[in-house]
């Protein structure tokens, strides 16, 4: 009765063990801020089906984004807080921490992302203020 169970734990640790050291980065690197016109992203996941940009949307390396008609498309990458503004009619591939291969019509801003300094006299928690929908 032991052995099968610590057979199982074995089992189920070597399984998890192999799960972590397999795993590959498949977070999102890039969010689509401005959007005009119809944007459409094919995943890397399923390239046989596409959709529809919308604000907020959340891109992965690999995705294959493409503009339609006089659409146009700002995306921010998230590591590298870069800012590219992509004109009509281009297409890509999304990267880790930028577009590889940036023709000239794009606009890019590269950004740096600057914390305030931590008073080392003050302890406790920070407090953050918040405003409500409607309150602005």
């Amino acid at each position: 009765m032991y052995r099968k169970i610590l057979f199982l734990i074995l089992l189920f640790l070597a399984g998890l063990f192999l799960r972590v050291a397999l795993a590959e980065d498949t977070g999102y690197s890039a969010v689509a801020l401005d959007i005009s016109g119809k944007v459409l992203v094919r995943p890397k996941a399923d390239k046989k089906k596409e959709k529809v940009i919308i604000s907020g949307d959340l891109l992965y390396p690999g995705d294959i984004v493409k503009m339609q008609g006089n659409s146009t498309l700002t995306i921010l990458y998230v590591d590298s807080a870069r800012e590219e503004k992509w004109p009509q009619g281009e297409s890509f591939t999304v990267g880790k921490v930028k577009t590889e291969r940036v023709p000239s019509g794009v606009e890019i801003k590269e950004q740096k992302l600057v914390l305030p300094e931590e008073d080392p006299s003050h302890q406790g928690a920070h407090i953050m203020k918040s405003v409500m929908p409607g309150n602005w």
